[in-house]
């Protein structure tokens, strides 16, 4: 067995160490994987084992391969064909074993095949070739190179060449005379060659006889052709002057060169020579070392010099510089140029890049993962990802507009230069190799270099921190915490090591900048008015302004809990008398000798401290639940403190057998306690606190529970369960610990977290959230959210998230860039137009566990990797959209007169476009476009946060304002509208619909036809305090609902029935009934105070009345109406009336169908089968009177 286990620990080590070969190009491996040399999903890599002892491989006719990296491993190769793909380079010198190569059919413009002397067929056609060297290659008997752009070939060492086509290029020279011609194949070919005037041959009788159709016309076979001399064109009078100065050209200034003096140069050197234009750098083909710097340049084409390790190029005017085809760079020096892009993704080899001082807004260097020095400071950077850059030492990212970025995996960093950006946060716990770190003038609030134990330089002067350690073991050599107003207390190991003049004077040195929690708001605004914290209130103080406080008078001043009390060590006197305490505990304040803690609602006191004979003055009195309080010594407080306590408590050494109640006003809740065992009886209502207050996990699911107050008591709940219940309102700010909840299937309209920053698993899934903030809850790994109303989901702060499921919502807009370790995630069935997982992580993602389906506004979805996503997710999104790794940013269209108002109010700020961009409108939270023209406002849905709308005064004939929830304040008025529905926006405070009065001929007023609203449903709409509906055709309002209502003004409708019987009349301060003719009765709570207060209010024929109010002559035509059955699923019956008119509306106000009676019968019905489910208005005339009846449709 130990053996067996020995051999398993053995292959496990050997798995750990095995070695792999880098394939960069997606399509390259798929091949691979498709052949069975590689497996499962691409990943970029490939086992060495599996490739370096093939001995053949053939990729020919895949078409989309552009890299064959990689292929340096197949060490073993004899045969390798990559014809018919994307090709620009090819690097074979580690296939030495080659006999057979073909690449024929791609992209290439060099190839150096020196190294493979055991070839003796290559085929390159149809390339780019400029230059061809088979010289070492003595074994090669068939070569095909037609249709390049060679000039010269030399053959005079391949005396086996049996076969040769090099028919289509543009040769001027070409040597055959090998010593053994009669070898080469009469159908060999050497036409379609112009400029060839000369062939030198080994027999000119043999060529003449054998080769004479091998040849253009022009062209001879001789012996000895003149010497072909090929020139490089330098147009650049300057460039020639350096070249001749470096002995590399001669004669006079000819505007060429001879190429053979620079096809061989490795190293040039031409900086700061005046030079404009380097045409001719090109035929440097052996060029390793270039430096150009100081120079003109606008330009620089370097795409034929692919031996290229070291560019320097700074300070030479260059707008764009593409190096795509230098696959071999290592340094890379172009900083003080003016380059607005630059793409490295293909130099993988790069150990330096210098790029700063240029204007560069993104630079990627994921793929460039030797990259050791990066230099890209004063650029215009928003973004910059290093995580694949595990070998970088020093990163100098200053002066850009860094909002974020990730050093965690850059282990080996010795310095890091990022001040002058816009960080929020920055992490260095991981780079504990770190020496130098300057990241002064940024927004950091927090920074923590106690694990950077290597630390000797620091400057973090002029940020917003609020918390600093340094404490890392050593003292710094050089340091800067200066211009951090905010920052009161620095940790360092050494307090008097460090200079006060590098700090601001508010802050102090110490060994403990620990924060205490004081989560009673008016306990810590009443430490603020004393000086002792500072700031805004933000529920914490700093440690070292309390721990050696010795005085504290907090009386009167509303305080209900005194947490953080405990941290006061050094209080010898506390008055917390007049306040709301209901418990309070300074067991822990052990130097405490004078206590007034009278006229509270304490129920718990426990003054055991161990410093009770030192106790000069005492009050625990005005506390009428206190019954019992726990002391050191009972017999001491009964004989000399009998007086500073209410007759009622009693001194005991413990008071746990003195039970303290918890109120649990739901019966259902109650019950399932007792079912739990952790309450017993009959329900009365209440739970012993001590039975709950340790319990960590607690499950409720499905027990028909409406209301969870007492929950707050469950102090050391971890994981709770309240699913499928009936519960409105929750309020978890007292459970601190939990970690698990799940709270879904209940009828929740909105939801705090904030408090919970333990949690880490979270559903809240099936009720009515319109928004959810989860951004404090930092540690979550799993999110389930699905069938709300969201309308947006902000997880960028969640980067621990594994899995999300946000499905069945309402969202336009996902961004998970930033959750790098996610793994599940389906958002379905949303409102998408923008849809961001470029998180680094796609690879890892479950496939049965992500869906992006029907969000038909979704058309780019951004990915890592497209062909990964294509192959093993296509199914995952619509067929409307598209996999991307660069999705252009999401716009909404508009009008052109409300994109005008949006440019003018600086909302849309990338021009007149007929768009706006999502990310632009999204954060905004009030808007004004009054008076604007305007005829629609499609595209306000999107405006998901807004809370203050004003579109009064334009020409607006529909509103959809049902995707605005946040909505709180609407002014829609003087608009031409029929309809209007607020039902959505269920946290509106103020809405003002009014009409617009014209005057009539003769100046008398009269309702124009702007806004001619017949129903208006403010039902759902319970906040509201403010409205204004006048000069409409409403015929009836029910406020009965509206218990916050203190403005109305619904003066000028045609109403019948008005409804102001909301149980709060008291409130209702500005009221207008007025003009009103039909209306004779308006339904009150309280007649009196109607009559008191709004007399004036309405029309002399109206009366207020709080029993049913009987409207117009309804006593004479409708008294004896009956409308059945209601609701109904088809014929409605009306009957004892008799009807002319029968109009039905639905519940927006539009008309739906109208019926007309005519035979005189008082027996009438309307059909209403076909009709959707929901509510209608119908509308019935008699005798020149109307009224209204609800009617529900099922």
């Amino acid at each position: 067995m130990k053996l067996r286990l020995l051999f398993v620990l053995f292959l496990a080590s050997l798995s750990s160490f095995a070695q792999y070969t880098q394939i960069p190009d997606a399509y390259f491996e798929a091949e691979l994987i498709r052949q069975g040399i590689d497996s499962g999903t691409p990943d970029g890599k490939v086992l060495t084992s599996k490739i370096n002892t093939l001995t053949s491989l053939n990729v020919r006719g895949v078409g989309l391969i552009e890299d064959l990296t990689g292929i340096q491993d197949f060490t073993a190769l004899k045969f390798l064909l990559c014809d018919s793909n994307r090709l620009t380079a090819l690097d074979v010198s580690k296939n030495t074993s080659l006999t057979y190569l073909s690449f024929g059919n791609n992209f290439l413009m060099t190839i150096n095949v020196s190294k493979n002397i055991a070839l003796t067929e290559l085929r390159c056609n149809h390339n780019q070739l400029t230059t061809l060297d088979v010289s070492r290659n003595t074994a090669l008997a068939t070569l095909h190179c037609y249709d390049n752009q060679l000039r010269v070939l030399d053959f005079s060492n391949n005396t086996a060449l049996t076969y040769l086509d090099c028919s289509a290029n543009q040769l001027i020279g070409l040597n055959l005379k090998n010593g053994n011609n009669s070898k080469l194949s009469t159908n060999s070919s050497f036409r379609g060659n112009p400029d060839l005037s000369c062939i030198v041959v080994d027999n000119v009788a043999y060529a003449n006889t054998n080769w004479a159709a091998a040849k253009n016309a022009t062209a001879n076979y001789n012996l000895a052709c003149a010497a072909v001399i090929q020139y490089t064109l330098i147009p650049d009078v300057n460039f020639e002057k350096k070249l001749m100065s470096l002995g590399l050209d001669s004669g006079i200034i000819d505007g060429k060169v001879p190429t053979a003096k620079i096809s061989g140069v490795t190293s040039l050197n031409v900086s700061k020579s005046s030079i404009t234009n380097l045409t001719g750098i090109q035929d440097f083909a052996s060029l390793e070392v270039l430096d150009c710097s100081g120079n003109s340049l606008t330009t620089l084409d370097l795409s034929k010099n692919i031996a290229l390790k070291n560019l320097v190029c700074y300070s030479s005017q260059l707008t764009a510089l593409d190096v795509s085809k230098n696959t071999a760079l290592e340094q890379l020096t172009c900083y003080s140029n003016q380059l607005t892009t630059l793409d490295v993704s293909k130099n993988t080899a790069l150990t330096y890049l210098s790029c700063y001082s240029n204007q560069l807004a993104a630079l990627d260097v994921s793929k460039s993962i030797a990259l050791k020095k990066l230099d890209c400071y004063s650029n215009q950077l928003t973004a910059l990802d290093v995580s694949q850059n595990a070998a970088l030492t020093e990163l100098n990212c200053y002066s850009n507009k860094l909002i974020s970025f990730d050093i965690s995996k850059s282990i080996v960093l010795t310095k890091l230069y990022c001040y002058s950006n816009q960080l929020s946060a920055l992490d260095v716990s991981k780079n504990i190799a770190l020496i130098e770190l300057y990241c002064y003038s940024n927004q950091l609030t927090a920074l923590d270099v106690s694990k950077n134990t290597a630390l000797r330089h620091i400057n973090c002067s002029s940020n917003q921190l609020m918390s600093l350690n340094a404490m890392n073991g050593r003292d710094f050599s050089t340091y800067n915490f200066k211009n951090n107003p905010n920052l009161d207390c620095i940790q360092v190991d050494h307090i008097y090591y460090y200079d006060n003049s590098y700090k601001d004077t508010v802050a102090t040195y110490s060994k403990d900048c620990s924060r205490v929690l004081i989560p009673d708001v008016n306990f810590e605004k009443k430490l603020i008015s004393l000086g002792i914290d500072s700031g805004t209130v933000d529920g914490q103080v700093p440690g070292y302004k309390i721990n050696t406080l010795t005085s504290l008078d907090v009386s009167n001043s509303s305080i209900a809990d005194l947490t953080g009390i405990q941290s006061f060590v050094g209080l010898n006197a506390l008055d917390c008398s007049g306040n709301q305490l209901t418990a309070l505990d300074v067991s822990k304040n052990i130097v405490l000798g004078s206590l007034n803690c009278s006229s509270n609602q304490l129920t718990n006191l426990n003054l055991k401290n161990r410093n009770y004979l030192n106790f000069r003055t005492k009050n625990f009195k005005n506390n009428p639940n206190l019954s019992c309080i726990q002391v050191d010594n009972v017999v001491y407080a009964n004989t000399n403190w009998l007086a500073a306590k209410d007759a009622a408590a009693t001194y005991k050494a413990d008071c746990a057998d003195v039970v303290r109640y918890t109120l649990i006003p739901d019966v259902n809740f109650e019950k399932r306690l007792i079912f739990l065992g952790h309450d017993s009886g009959a329900p009365d209502g209440k739970v012993p606190t001590i039975n709950i207050s340790s319990l960590t996990s607690l499950y409720l699911f499905g027990s028909d529970i409406t209301d969870l107050t007492g929950i707050e008591d469950f102090v050391a709940l971890k994981s709770l369960t309240c699913a499928a219940n009936k519960i409105t309102a929750l309020d978890f700010s007292k459970n601190i610990a939990l970690s698990e909840l799940d709270c879904g299937r209940n009828q929740l309209t909105t939801l705090n977290v904030s408090k919970n920053t333990a949690l880490t698993v979270f559903s809240c899934d099936s009720n009515q959230l319109t928004a959810l903030d989860i951004s404090k809850n930092v540690s979550l790994t799993y999110v389930r959210c699905y069938s709300n109303k969201l309308i947006s989901l902000d997880v960028s702060k969640n980067t621990a998230l594994e899995s999300l499921y946000c499905y069945s919502n309402l969202i336009t807009a996902l961004d998970l860039s930033k959750n790098k370790v996610l793994t599940e995630f389906e958002c379905n069935s949303n409102k998408l137009t923008s849809l961001n997982v470029q998180n680094g992580n796609n690879n890892n993602f479950v496939t049965n566990r992500t869906d992006y389906r029907k969000n038909p506004n979704l058309e780019c979805i951004q990915v890592d990797n497209v062909i990964y996503s294509k192959d093993n997710m296509s199914w995952a999104k619509d067929a409307t959209a598209s996999y991307s790794t660069s999705c252009p940013a999401s716009v909404v269209a508009l009008s052109s007169a409300f994109e005008d108002q949006l440019i003018a109010l600086g909302v849309d700020t990338d021009g007149k476009n007929g768009s706006v961009l999502l990310s632009s409108i999204i954060n905004v939270t009030s808007l004004n476009v009054s008076n604007s023209g305007l005829t629609s406002l499609s595209g306000i849905e999107y405006f998901s946060n807004l809370e203050t709308l004003n579109c009064q005064g334009n020409l607006l004939t529909y509103i959809d304002m049902s995707y605005n929830p946040a909505l709180k304040y609407l002014d829609c008025s003087k608009n031409p509208l029929s309809t209007l529905d607020v039902s959505k926006n269920t946290q509106l405070t103020e809405l003002y619909c009014d009409g617009i009065v014209t005057s009539g001929k003769k100046g008398n007023a009269k309702t124009s036809a702007v806004n001619q609203l017949k129903v208006l449903d403010v039902s759902k709409n319970l906040s509201l305090t403010k409205l204004s509906c006048s000069n409409n055709e409403i015929v009836s309002l029910d406020f009965s609902k509206n218990t916050l209502l203190t403005d109305l003004n619904c003066s000028n409708n045609k109403l019948t029935s008005l409804n102001l019987d909301n149980g709060n009349n008291s409130k209702l301060v500005n009221v207008n009934f007025k003009t009103n003719a039909s209306l004779s009765c308006i339904l009150v709570y309280d007649v009196a105070y109607a009559n008191a207060n709004w007399s004036t209010a309405k029309d002399a024929a109206a009366i207020y009345s709080k029993t049913n109010c009987t409207l117009g002559l309804e006593d004479v035509v409708f008294n004896k109406i009956t409308v059945y059955p209601n609701p109904t699923k088809g014929e409605l019956y009306i009957d004892n009336i008799v009807l002319e008119k029968a109009s039905v509306y639905d519940s927006l106000g539009k008309l739906i169908t109208v019926t007309k009676f005519t035979n005189g019968s008082n027996t009438n019905s309307i059909n209403f089968s076909g009709f959707l489910k929901g509510i209608y208005y119908v509308y019935l005339e008699s005798e020149g009177t109307t009224v209204v009846r609800k009617v529900m449709v099922e």
